[in-house]
C-alpha cells in the first residue's frame, strides 16, 4: 500500500561533546644572548613537565555508557507493554555537534542496545529502524521526529534510555469500549465517497457533498462522552459560538496545539471544556466532554476532530488523519477561508495515527 508520511524537519538541536584534549606546551620565546647549552638546560624542564601533564590528563578522561531498549509504541506512551514488540536489528548511534558519528549499535532480538566506554559530554542520539517509524517518544508528554533525535548528556557510568518507536503520533481522541460509529469523513474535494486509505469503508452514513468543505472525521458517540487530547500539546482556545448554524446551544470547541512541530487538533461540538486555556497535557488527558450539535447533524451526538499543520505562509491547513486512498485528490482545506489547497507534499499524504488508530490493522 503505497502510504506516504510526514516530512521529516530537518536539522538536530546542537549538542557539544565533552572529551579531555590532549596538547604539548611549545616555547615561544627565542633570544640571540641565549647559547645552545641554556637552551638545553630551559627546554629540558619543560618538555617533562609537558608529558607528565598529558599522560595525568589521559589517565582522568571520565567514560560513559548509554544502554537501553527499542520498541514499537502502538499507543505512544513511552512504556512497553505486554502487547508491543521489540525492535531488533534497529540501530542506536550517538553523533557530536558537528553530526559526525561517535559510536553505535545494533539492537538485539529483545530490543537491547550498549554503547560503552564514550567521553562524557553531550551528544545527539538517533534510532534508525524500519521505515515505517517516523516519530518517537519517551513518555505520553512529547513527540520526536526521529530525523531530530534526542539531546542527551551523558554523565559518568551508565544512562539508561528506553524508546517507542511509532507510526503517527496521533492517538484517539476518546476511550476504546464505547460505542463509537463514524458518522462522516474527511473530504478531498472531487473525491469517490469518503473511506480510509486502505480502501475499507467503515459503518457509516456520511454524505457531505460539494462545494461543502469537511475537513474532519465524525465520530458518533453518547453526549458527555469523555474527549481526550490526541497529542501533547497546550490548549489554546476554546470558543462558544451563540450563532451556530443549527441551535444555539453547546456549540464548544477545544483546540490544542505542539510548538514544536506546529501541530494543532480541534474537537467540535462539545457539551463542556474540562480545562481551561493555557493548561499543558499529555497525550490521552481528558480536555473535554462531547455534545449533540452540528452543522450537518441537528441533535445527533457526536464530536467532529481535526488535525491541521501552521505552516510560515500564516495559514493553518486542515489535514486528513488518515492517508488518501491512491487515486484520491490530495490536499487540505485552508482554515477559515475553507479553499481547497491541492497538494501532495507529504504533510498532507501521510496518516497520523499510532498503530492502536491505524485502519491498516484489525480494530478491535
Amino acid at each position: 500500500m503505497d502510504r506516504r508520511r510526514f516530512l521529516k524537519y530537518a536539522g538536530a538541536t546542537a549538542a557539544v561533546v565533552g572529551a579531555s584534549a590532549l596538547g604539548a606546551n611549545y616555547l615561544t620565546e627565542q633570544s640571540p644572548s641565549i647559547t645552545s647549552q641554556t637552551l638545553s638546560t630551559t627546554l629540558t624542564p619543560r618538555l617533562s613537565t609537558t608529558t607528565v601533564s598529558s599522560t595525568s590528563s589521559s589517565e582522568s578522561v571520565q567514560l560513559a555508557s548509554l544502554q537501553g531498549r527499542l520498541f514499537f509504541d502502538y499507543n505512544g506512551n513511552g512504556k512497553q507493554e505486554d502487547n508491543e514488540p521489540s525492535v531488533s536489528g534497529a540501530k542506536v548511534q550517538l553523533k557530536n555537534y558537528l553530526g559526525n558519528l561517535v559510536a553505535e549499535a545494533a539492537t538485539d532480538s529483545s530490543g537491547v542496545f550498549k554503547i560503552e566506554d564514550v567521553p562524557v559530554g553531550n551528544y545527539m542520539v538517533f534510532a534508525l529502524a524500519d521505515s515505517k517509524f517516523h516519530y518517537m517518544c519517551r513518555s505520553a508528554g512529547e513527540v520526536t521526529s526521529v530525523g531530530d533525535g534526542y539531546t542527551m548528556s551523558l554523565t559518568e557510568g551508565l544512562t539508561q534510555l528506553n524508546v517507542g518507536l511509532m507510526e503517527g503520533f496521533l492517538t484517539l481522541p476518546f476511550p476504546k469500549g464505547i460505542p463509537i460509529n463514524i458518522e462522516d469523513y474527511f473530504f478531498h474535494g472531487n473525491a469517490p465517497p469518503r473511506i480510509w486509505w486502505d480502501g475499507t469503508k467503515l459503518p457509516g452514513t456520511g454524505g457531505h457533498n460539494p462545494p461543502w468543505a469537511h475537513p474532519e472525521e465524525d465520530f458518533l458517540m453518547p453526549i458527555g462522552t469523555e474527549l481526550r487530547a490526541a497529542m501533547p500539546g497546550k490548549i489554546q482556545g476554546i470558543n462558544y459560538n451563540p450563532t451556530g448554524p443549527v441551535d444555539n446551544s453547546d456549540v464548544y470547541w477545544i483546540s490544542l496545539f505542539n510548538d514544536k512541530y506546529q501541530y494543532g487538533t480541534t474537537c467540535l461540538h462539545i457539551k463542556e471544556p474540562l480545562l481551561p486555556i493555557g493548561s499543558v497535557v499529555n497525550r490521552g488527558d481528558s480536555i473535554a466532554l462531547s455534545g449533540d450539535t452540528g452543522t450537518g447533524s441537528p441533535g445527533i451526538p457526536h464530536t467532529a476532530f481535526q488535525i491541521w499543520k501552521h505552516l510560515p505562509d500564516g495559514n493553518n491547513y486542515c489535514v486528513d488523519p488518515y492517508s488518501p486512498v491512491a487515486g484520491v485528490p490530495k490536499g487540505a482545506w485552508i482554515a477559515g477561508t475553507w479553499q481547497w489547497y491541492p497538494s501532495d507534499e507529504e504533510w498532507v499524504s501521510q496518516g497520523y495515527w499510532t498503530k492502536d488508530n491505524d485502519p491498516q490493522y484489525a480494530i478491535t
